[in-house]
């Protein structure tokens, strides 16, 4: 085990001892492992344990008829706190506010009038938008005067920067219930495909070999500034970051220490980042790819039966999330998500570029691509709809899970999987 991977798990530790227990004990438990360390002379650990904690203890929390500077980022229905006073919040608190605004970064000083558990309501707010949500609307704006259908409007915006507010709820729910709705938000296959098509144009532009990994990362850098930071984007630029900057000074790429090494970087930004929902289910996805299937994988030939067997691993993984948030278990979506990742790995970079043709050529070619962009999205739907008339693609489980139910599963995905290792390395 690398000692990244060692760090990480304190890092994963220290968190959930934060996030569950109150300041006192944290001090208390931090000190006694910084103490044991110091004297093993492991003073990577001295000194990254500190700084976690200072990112702790850079932390606050709302309190009524209190005025706070914040940050808030809207994404559809839901305005998320982002900053109180510059500092992290301890608890993930839903904003709410009686002004209409969109999607995207502000700032505001205003006065907490109520809060109910993590909701919170403000008064007296003025709010300034970020320089950002400018570039964002202009975006959105070509991707309108392309003159899309509705439908195929409010996907191209999803998939090119992360804008759901507009997807038809039946369109969602088709996704959702065949386990593809990851699809519709940026994630790391998103990411992982647009790297590889800046790629492509940087070799088509006759960059040399390190100019065309910097036009990628500085365009890729852009983009996710673009889409709003989540766990999951964040998560993927980093891994992705790593991963071009080795091919520039020609390091050897380690995926265990690139996806460390992301976390870590995101437990200092935030140390409560483990209660969110997508930072687990995104670390999560990625732990059963790096550990799991690519032990597994080297045992099959088969390329059809590689897709399978990590469509299988990562919903197996998926599993404990998705009952203990969602209450669902999914049944098919293994078979169903290799068919339609497959087909999407084609159809999202055809609309990048189709989307980006347009930019430049101030819709000279609107026409034909408008066309173009309505039949990839219409084949892609209409495979989603198919496979949602199958019955029992997913149960909806009636009683509610616990913490110790989901951790408890994942002790049972580890005791299976080391039962069937060591069956292997038998044969």
């Amino acid at each position: 085990m690398y000692k990244i991977e060692k760090l990480t798990i304190s890092f994963i530790l220290f968190s959930i001892i934060y996030t569950i227990f109150n300041i006192k004990v944290g001090i208390i438990i931090t000190l006694l492992f910084l103490f044991y360390n110091f004297f093993k002379k492991d003073y990577i650990y001295f000194i990254i344990l500190i700084l976690f904690y200072q990112s702790y203890i850079n932390s606050d929390i709302l309190e009524k008829n209190k005025i706070y500077n914040l940050k808030i980022r809207k994404i559809g229905e839901k305005i998320e706190l982002l900053k109180i006073n510059k500092k992290n919040p301890k608890e993930e608190y839903n904003i709410k506010i009686y002004d209409d605004i969109n999607n995207g970064i502000f700032y505001t000083t205003s006065k907490v009038e109520n809060k109910y558990k993590n909701i919170v309501y403000l008064e007296n707010y003025k709010i300034k938008e970020s320089n950002l949500n400018k570039y964002r609307y202009y975006l959105l704006k070509n991707i309108e005067k392309i003159d899309l259908e509705y439908d195929t409007e409010s996907f191209v915006k999803a998939i090119i920067l992360g804008e759901k507010t507009a997807l038809d709820n039946e369109v969602k729910n088709r996704f959702n219930n065949i386990g593809t709705s990851h699809i519709l938000v940026i994630s790391g296959f998103h990411v992982g495909l647009i790297i590889m098509l800046l790629l492509k144009i940087g070799e088509k532009l006759k960059f040399s070999y390190k100019q065309k990994y910097f036009f990628t990362f500085i365009i890729l850098t852009i983009y996710i500034i673009l889409v709003m930071f989540t766990p999951s984007v964040f998560r993927a630029y980093i891994m992705g970051s790593f991963i071009l900057f080795s091919n520039i000074f020609y390091e050897k790429n380690e995926i265990k220490k690139s996806y460390c090494l992301s976390m870590i970087l995101l437990f200092l930004a935030n140390p409560f980042i483990i209660k969110n929902i997508s930072f687990q289910m995104s670390y999560i996805a990625l732990f059963a790819i790096i550990y799991s299937y690519n032990y597994y994988v080297k045992l099959i030939e088969n390329k059809y039966l590689k897709l399978i067997l990590l469509s299988i691993i990562i919903q197996l993984y998926l599993m404990p999330i998705f009952l203990y948030y969602f209450k669902t278990i999914y049944i098919l979506s293994f078979l169903v998500n290799v068919i339609i990742l497959s087909y999407a790995v084609f159809i999202i970079p055809a609309i990048f570029i189709l989307y980006f043709i347009n930019l430049i050529s101030f819709n000279i070619l609107g026409e034909l691509i408008k066309y173009i962009i309505e039949a990839l999205y219409h084949s892609l739907y209409g495979i989603v709809t198919m496979f949602d008339k199958i019955p029992l693609m997913k149960i909806d489980i009636k009683y509610s899970s616990t913490w110790f139910l989901m951790l408890f599963s994942y002790f049972i995905i580890f005791l299976i999987e080391y039962e069937l290792r060591k069956t292997i390395k038998k044969c």
